[in-house]
């Protein structure tokens, strides 16, 4: 961890997750908080999204059902590329890519981590346009990997989930973390 990483808080939950470096945090009202990528002109900025909440005694099976019932519902466009399984601030989760479009027509990529200890949900939500999705998902994933929860120290060995680099029109290559920076 360098001494300049910069980190946004869920204040009521006490989950942490890395910033990349420029982005500014900002709290987003009743459930989580965000960091977006500097203003670039009228490209998209890219945002990351850290949400902690009380799934209402659902299991992990029924709260990720229920988003995937919710997201096409809520997204104009909505298409699932990939959903898998793995482990997610050390505990199991998994894994959800999948594309939208934005309200001017752009098409976006969302890429998801999701854990639900002890009954709260806890979601990572990377957003990119399409043409920015490699380099913003590299910087996602080491957010993802660096998360922590309420009690948790970091774990620099800790391995970063799994890698998705599957995008709509491009041919689906194999699940593979990616190289150590």
């Amino acid at each position: 961890m360098s001494t300049d990483e910069r980190w946004m808080h869920h204040e009521d939950s006490g989950a942490r997750c890395s910033v990349p470096p420029g982005w500014s945090s900002l709290a987003i009202a009743g459930a989580g908080v965000a960091a977006v990528e500097p203003a670039r002109g009228r490209r998209f900025q890219a945002s990351l999204v850290l949400t902690v909440v009380d799934n209402g005694g659902l299991t992990f099976a029924q709260w990720q059902a229920r988003t995937d019932r919710m997201l096409p519902l809520v997204l104009d466009d909505y298409e699932l590329v990939d959903l898998r399984h793995c482990r997610f601030a050390g505990h199991p989760g998994g894994q959800r890519l999948s594309r939208h479009r934005a309200a001017d027509g752009r098409l976006l990529m969302l890429h998801q981590w999701f854990c639900a200890p002890d009954g709260v949900g806890v979601t990572l939500t990377s957003t990119c346009d399409v043409p920015s999705y490699a380099r913003i998902d590299a910087l996602a994933h080491r957010c993802a990997a660096r998360l922590q929860l309420a009690g948790q120290s970091p774990d620099p060995l800790a391995p970063s989930p799994p890698a998705i680099s599957r995008v709509p029109g491009r041919p689906s290559a194999p699940c593979v973390p990616p190289a150590p920076a």
